[in-house]
């Protein structure tokens, strides 16, 4: 990161800062307005910004294709039993398998009615982690190569939807960006300089697929507060 880049994010803290803080008597009713304003716009898409990048970093159209996927494993696994059990699982384990599959499909299948449970996403991830060990462990060629087969078309199949929801994100960006922009003022533009110019450059140079990868880069401008920060955030881990 350039010493610009810091000098304006350290600027742009210590606006936080005063805007967090009690007033100067001293200020004007027209400098209190145009503060307010600044703390309004900035937040509001910081806002826009990571829910968003949320619901298409991890959209929950996922949610019935995880379930599919275990509906899938189930049935497979239940007609490969005892092959499954020579070739690698005891029954102890194999019990362990079923259970981990049966539990990932009712997580996901509860998670597509309410897809903001931290709870039950957590305990998603935890069956699904314990599903892929265990499948792991199967020495069987044909069964492994069965298994590897339906995991990678899932893992096909899930890229696309995310893939999908990230081009929505970028075309909303496109029409959120110059609203913001177009709120500030001569002062605030000089302020947000350095994000006008990124943004030239994204909106204009890149492609699609360049875009989506420069995403990120957007919370150099917009640090991602406390209040946007979820203790359950186990998407962008991935399943």
């Amino acid at each position: 990161m350039n010493r610009s880049i810091i000098i304006w994010l350290l600027a742009i803290a210590q606006i936080k800062i005063a805007l967090g803080a009690p007033l100067d008597n001293t200020l004007t009713q027209d400098q209190n307005e145009a503060e307010e304003i600044i703390e309004s716009n900035h937040d509001k898409f910081s806002k826009f910004y990571y829910e968003n990048l949320k619901k298409a970093s991890w959209p929950d159209e996922l949610y019935p294709l995880i379930a599919d996927y275990m509906s899938n494993l189930r049935d497979w696994t239940i007609a490969n039993k005892d092959t499954i059990i020579e070739s690698g699982l005891n029954e102890e384990l194999y019990k362990k398998l079923q259970n981990a599959i049966v539990g990932s499909l009712n997580i996901a299948n509860r998670l597509a009615i309410s897809p903001d449970s931290c709870i039950q996403q957590l305990l998603l991830k935890e069956s699904y982690e314990q599903t892929f060990e265990l499948l792991s462990l199967v020495r069987d060629t044909k069964l492994a190569s069965e298994w590897w087969f339906k995991h990678r078309q899932f893992e096909a199949d899930k890229k696309s939807i995310k893939e999908r929801h990230m081009e929505q994100f970028v075309y909303k960006l496109e029409d959120k960006i110059p609203e913001f922009i177009q709120s500030l003022n001569y002062d605030e533009r000089n302020e947000h300089a350095e994000f006008i110019e990124w943004y030239s450059k994204f909106s204009k140079r890149y492609l699609l697929e360049e875009s989506v990868r420069k995403l990120p880069e957007i919370r150099l401008f917009f640090p991602k507060g406390p209040i946007w920060q979820r203790d359950c955030d186990f998407k962008n881990t991935g399943l």
